[in-house]
């Protein structure tokens, strides 16, 4: 059985996720940085494997894009959902509405899944809804079109009152080359261009 990250003090977790929105991105997520920004205490050294957990940070301690989304305020709650979903997939499984749940069923759940004793355990529900707190499992949030680094586009991502994530707004561009024969014919060339029109415009 696999054990969930849990963090003693809840409440730094809420404080971290707010200083990310408004502090720069570091090259790398370390106990030394945490100290820099008030996370002092031992226990808050746990937050850095929940960041990795939640694929915040990778196994080296950089941020990942996931982390530099979550900046954005305005989308950062459904950045927090869909991580806290993809990390608690099982949980998700047995309650598709795990995040609603109360402290008994998240419980039991744990119990059920991880081998750790009754104060671990509820520290893993504590972490678990203090995630949660952060993240907006029903809102409809349109995430826009973005420009990736090799130069592709992104299409628009629209995330529905269910949580689920469907894309939309997909454009495609085609670029057809046609060789006309030699003719002095214009009525050769009067229906290749309407049989075009008729085949790639009309429909």
């Amino acid at each position: 059985m696999a054990n969930f990250v849990y963090i003693v003090k809840t409440g730094s977790i809420k404080s971290f996720f707010e200083k990310i929105i408004s502090l720069g991105v570091p090259e790398k997520i370390t106990t030394k940085w945490l100290e820099s920004i008030g996370l002092k205490s031992t226990n808050d050294r746990a937050i850095i494997t929940l960041l990795k957990a939640l694929k915040f940070i990778d196994n080296s301690g950089t941020p990942t894009d996931t982390y530099k989304q979550y900046r954005n305020s305005s989308l950062s709650k459904i950045i927090m959902s869909k991580a806290i979903k993809e990390y608690y997939s099982s949980l998700f499984k047995v309650y598709p509405n795990a995040n609603e749940k109360d402290i008994e069923a998240l419980n039991n759940f744990f119990r059920s899944h991880t081998n750790v004793g009754e104060k671990a355990l509820t520290l893993m529900t504590a972490t678990f809804r203090a995630l949660c707190g952060l993240g907006d499992f029903k809102s409809e949030i349109k995430i826009p079109e973005t420009i990736k680094e090799d130069g592709k586009l992104e299409t628009d991502i629209e995330v529905n009152n269910q949580g689920g994530m469907q894309k939309k707004n997909v454009t495609i561009n085609l670029n057809v080359q046609l060789t006309l024969p030699e003719t002095e014919n214009e009525e050769i060339y009067n229906k290749l261009f309407k049989s075009m029109k008729q085949n790639l415009l009309d429909e």
